[in-house]
């Protein structure tokens, strides 16, 4: 049953935080059984990301510690998913979708490595993650994932701006990791953690929300919905779309 328990705390939220940023993308809604893939794909991402963080042997450096070992290795196996579907699949048409399948990856890889640490060091962490970690995860990804979009049908720029996004991400992960860990040594102070939380977070969830409403603006079947005279709830938005 701790088992049982330690997965209901890790995936609970993960899957609730889920259905809200779907509900973001109303113009076209992605398939659902496609978000539920790239969600289980980002969290069987955690196997190989915990094997390379475990065996993955560097010199213990900051450098090598937080921002390769940690930072890029998972910010790479949360994005691969997204870059498969940018590369591949035809549903990735506008910028709100580069989002949503990027938070999905992302929630699934901080659902899994939720339920281990609940599995390690109790529920509780668990659920202190669920609002710390977890949102970090979804906002560098989402705006990574908001690049992508923006350079799927952007202008060819557009993909060096997707890379820059993704090393962007891979910074302030890395910092983020940097200052939790120097905030938990007893020699120095603790507000070090706090800065962490109480000041990157916040300016993450700023970004995100600005990325969200840009991507929104920005959708092709938006235009076409408010050209028809539609109504802009999400379900009509969709029927309208179909329609036209």
């Amino acid at each position: 049953m701790p088992f049982v328990y330690s997965l209901l705390v890790a995936f609970i939220p993960s899957a609730l935080w889920l259905w809200f940023f779907y509900r973001k993308d109303r113009w076209e809604p992605e398939p659902k059984r496609l978000v539920i893939r790239v969600f289980l794909l980002g969290a069987l991402a955690c196997g190989p990301v915990f094997l390379i963080e475990r065996y993955w042997q560097l010199p213990p450096t900051v450098l090598h510690e937080f921002f390769l070992r940690v930072a890029l290795t998972e910010e790479l196996f949360k994005i691969l998913p997204v870059v498969w579907l940018a590369i591949w699949h035809t549903e990735l048409d506008e910028p709100m979708d580069g989002v949503v399948y990027a938070v999905s990856a992302a929630l699934g890889f901080a659902a899994a490595e939720n339920a281990v640490y609940a599995l390690q060091a109790g529920n509780l962490l668990a659920i202190v993650r669920g609002f710390t970690s977890t949102v970090l995860h979804v906002c560098l990804s989402g705006l990574v994932g908001y690049a992508i979009g923006m350079a799927r049908h952007g202008r060819p720029y557009r993909t060096v701006v997707a890379l820059a996004a993704f090393c962007a991400a891979v910074v302030l992960h890395g910092a983020y990791n940097l200052f939790i860990a120097m905030g938990a040594l007893p020699e120095l102070p603790d507000w070090i953690a706090r800065l962490a939380v109480g000041v990157l977070i916040p300016t993450l969830l700023i970004l995100f929300t600005l990325a969200m409403r840009r991507a929104d603006r920005l959708s092709p079947h938006r235009h076409k919905v408010i050209a028809t005279g539609a109504e802009t709830k999400p379900a009509e938005a969709e029927a309208v779309t179909q329609e036209a």
